[in-house]
């Protein structure tokens, strides 16, 4: 039974033996231990999987093109997009290699003077190819033919489904055959650009956009800014579209004057769409009939045998296998790549862009370009452009670097792709020589920028966005207000002193009087084809052909004279896989924590620990909006 208690008298507790404090600091620190040991075992053991499996991968991928039969007919199936060069990660080595577009041109010149390879057939599923890939291809095809003497055909169920049709049929009239199977069609139905207007919908929601530009070409903002397609834009894509137009049909017409024997090429153009046989009447397609025929025809005419499927039908993947390279010369050209929208990013980053696009780190490229040029073994740097543009301090980083690399007596050589626009161009301006394909779009001189205000749509939806600032211009950044007379100022200054800073380049490099720079400048877009009449680059050509000229200027005959070298190296599958776990949880990761609990015991050091604790992972800024100008 519980004892009552007075209200005057609490006993004291009696005095209780302390007990005795455990020494902790031994089974933290095996705990440590055992944690460490089974995150460096975990790591070991990953990459002993991915080495087995990279490993498995080389010696199959090496076997079979050891074992590559005697006679073969090269084959490539073009399904979609094909991408400029080297993979921009490791895992690409993983399932089925796609080629690149230069691992086909090189496949085909190889095969050139390879007794091996009798003959070459392309089958087109679909195309998702820029207008200069496909002549660039287009290219690799004839020299095959010419220079070997072998037959290219090309079959498809139906050429330019996907609104290629014109420039599809341009890269098929580059082959002996053009074969269609039945029910197919061929189009040719000309070229069209359009793209939509969004003024009317922003104002509906309440969003004012506010974007500037220099000058009256540079449109890349228009869509936001008008409900319809301003002056100057239609005058400039309009040339652009009839320069591309006029490129295939010269090119359809050289390599295939039948079409027009008997026929208006424009005429077939306007029409558009012709059915199988149709087609066929028109000799826009030598022959209507299906693959497996047009693969048992090849056989017998090369004199194998269709039921032992001789000579044997082998892709490009198999033929070319990508290796290390191997240096056999005794200088390089060094390639150095910019693919997508060029920005600012830290060591070794990379960005993705709008819609996914990989953006270049401008840090990374110019370091690559300095560290080219300062290496005794490279004698000329090839830079590939491919690029809409991005940020003016980026684009002038790169720049800077291609002219301390002239400096140091490295010729610089741009080869420009599909794109080479805006600070696309501001990185080519300044190269020793400048090539560029009829269908490279280029030039877009000018500059833009500004930013979007929301705040019409806040009052549509009844929230309120309130503040307190210090400064005048302090809500420069803000999108719940429009800019202020003295913000919009500063915009303009900036917009002023970067197009001047661009006209002066463009000068520089290209040895122009700053006139005639804006005379093709304001903001206007060219083909390759227009931008060589112009004086914005020195000649119309592909990758190789560049690669050629820098070997001549490095005192050799041709590129295969030198060792050409990719750089940066892309990194393996393996690479990225260890550097993965080193930036996230990896072995660091695990030491560093321990070290910190160590610390944390011993030193009693709690509070820093705890800070230090709370930036293990430390992040990078996040630009959310920057309405400065850019180069696009």
């Amino acid at each position: 039974m519980k004892k009552k208690s007075t209200l005057f008298y609490k006993p004291a507790p009696k005095d209780l033996p302390k007990p005795k404090r455990k020494w902790i600091v031994l089974p933290v620190l095996w705990r440590a231990v055992k944690y460490t040991c089974m995150s460096i075992g975990a790591a070991i053991l990953i990459s002993l999987l991915l080495g087995f499996f990279i490993t498995s991968a080389i010696l199959e991928e090496t076997k079979m093109a050891n074992t590559l039969p005697k006679q073969m007919i090269l084959f490539y199936r073009l399904d979609g997009a094909i991408h400029e060069g080297p993979p921009k990660s490791g895992f690409d080595t993983f399932g089925p290699h796609r080629p690149s577009l230069q691992d086909i041109i090189g496949a085909l010149e190889q095969a050139e003077t390879d007794q091996r390879v009798k003959a070459f057939i392309m089958s087109v599923r679909s195309s998702e190819l820029a207008i200069s890939q496909i002549q660039e291809l287009r290219q690799a095809v004839q020299k095959f033919r010419e220079n070997s003497g072998k037959p290219a055909y090309i079959y498809s169920m139906s050429y330019g489904e996907a609104g290629q049709g014109l420039a599809l049929y341009s890269l098929a009239t580059a082959f002996d055959e053009i074969w269609l199977s039945p029910l197919g069609s061929v189009s040719v139905n000309g070229i069209r650009l359009e793209q939509p207007y969004m003024r009317g919908l922003l104002d509906k929601l309440g969003i004012t956009p506010e974007f500037f530009q220099r000058e009256e070409y540079k449109g890349v903002f228009e869509n936001f800014m008008n409900k319809d397609m301003s002056e100057p834009s239609r005058e400039s894509l309009q040339a652009l579209t009839k320069s591309f137009g006029k490129e295939f049909i010269a090119s359809i017409l050289t390599l295939r004057p039948q079409v027009a024997e008997g026929n208006d090429l424009g005429g077939l153009i306007d029409k558009g769409f012709f059915l199988d046989t149709e087609a066929a009447e028109l000799k826009l397609v030598d022959r209507v009939e299906y693959g497996d025929v047009l693969l048992d025809e090849l056989r017998k005419k090369l004199g194998g045998n269709v039921k032992d499927k001789t000579p044997e039908l082998v892709r490009i993947s198999r033929y070319v296998t990508p290796a290390e390279e191997v240096h056999t010369k005794q200088h390089d050209i060094a390639v150095i790549y910019i693919q997508g929208p060029i920005l600012v990013l830290g060591e070794g980053e990379e960005g993705t862009g709008l819609l996914g696009t990989t953006s270049n780190s401008a840090d990374e490229i110019a370091r690559t370009i300095v560290n080219a040029a300062e290496d005794p073994l490279v004698k000329s740097i090839v830079i590939r452009v491919d690029s809409p543009g991005g940020s003016p301090t980026a684009s002038e980083l790169i720049r800077r670097a291609i002219v301390r690399a002239k400096e140091k007596g490295k010729p610089v050589i741009v080869s420009m792709g599909s794109m080479a626009a805006s600070g696309g161009y501001w990185v080519s301006a300044p190269a020793n020589h400048i090539f560029a394909l009829p269908g490279t779009i280029t030039g877009s001189i000018g500059v833009a920028g500004g930013k979007a205000s929301f705040g019409g749509l806040w009052d549509k939806i009844d929230v309120n966005w309130d503040h307190v600032g210090f400064g005048k211009n302090s809500g420069m950044y803000s999108v719940n207000s429009t800019f202020s007379e003295s913000e919009k100022e500063r915009i303009n200054a900036s917009m002023d002193r970067t197009y001047d800073m661009f006209l002066d380049v463009v000068a520089e490099g290209r040895m122009m009087k700053r006139d005639d720079v804006r005379d093709v400048a304001k903001g206007r877009v060219w083909s390759g084809a227009q931008a060589a009449e112009n004086g914005l680059v020195d000649e119309l050509g592909s990758l190789n052909d560049a690669l050629d000229y820098a070997a001549k200027s490095a005192g050799y005959k041709s590129r295969k004279d030198m060792n050409v070298t990719i750089l940066p190296k892309p990194k393996t599958a393996l690479e990225e896989v260890l550097e993965l776990l080193q930036k996230s949880a990896g072995i660091p990761f695990f030491l560093q924590q321990q070290a910190a609990f160590w610390s944390f015991l011993t030193t009693g050091e709690r509070k820093q620990i705890l800070q230090d604790a709370a930036v293990l992972h430390e992040g990078g800024d996040v630009l959310i909006y920057d309405p400065a100008p850019t180069l696009r």
